[in-house]
């Protein structure tokens, strides 16, 4: 999985999903019930590669992306939704006296963004990515938030039942790690602090 800027995608913070243990996992373990009501969390089974991308300025799109890899052959993953939710102090309390408190921070006047009852958003993935722009006009302003961010996607594989039959079944998944964003000075935008492996 990438997440990307739009204005350089070269830069980018890859994850690693190492599919042959996760499939091993759900096929012969009790790991979760894997259904999308309670997905099965898989942050031991994801590292993440690098950390190059430091900041999203104001205007920019962030986008989350699943990309295949040598090993994606065991496993073909669907994204279907990523899920932000703030989970800084400052903004639930904004949350609660202020209307619509997302729109400092990000754009979420598009369709395929939900705000949810919780006040977290739900993004729907587009042609295969979930994206989400930061607000235009933060450039004087300064921003910082603490994001919980979840990404949610499937496989469908066939496995034994308990009398032996190999049947379809499709498994949620998710990856939910904590990021700080932070305003950029003047310039403003959201700045991720370097990541490490996944224990």
């Amino acid at each position: 999985m990438l997440i990307t800027s739009s204005t350089n995608t070269t830069k980018k913070i890859s994850f690693t999903v190492q599919t042959k243990l996760l499939l091993e996992a759900i096929k012969y373990t009790d790991i979760a019930l894997g259904t999308s009501a309670k997905p099965i969390p898989i942050d031991s089974f994801v590292s993440i590669n690098d950390s190059e991308l430091h900041e999203f300025l104001s205007g920019e799109t962030i986008a989350f992306q699943l990309a295949p890899n040598n090993d994606s052959e065991d496993l073909e993953l669907e994204l279907v939704a990523c899920n932000i939710h703030n989970v800084g102090q400052d903004f639930n309390n904004k949350f609660v006296t202020v209307p619509h408190p997302w729109k400092n921070i990000l754009d979420v006047d598009k369709e395929s963004i939900l705000e949810l009852p919780d006040g977290s958003l739900s993004i729907k993935p587009e042609n295969g990515i979930c994206s989400i722009e930061v607000s235009k006009g933060l450039d004087d302003k300064k921003l910082e938030a603490y994001l919980s961010y979840k990404v949610i996607f499937k496989t469908t594989i066939s496995i034994k039942n308990r009398s032996g039959k190999e049947m379809l079944r499709t498994f949620y998944f998710v990856i939910d790690p904590l990021i700080k964003v932070t305003s950029g000075g003047k310039r403003g935008g959201f700045g991720i602090p370097p990541v490490t492996k996944y224990k």
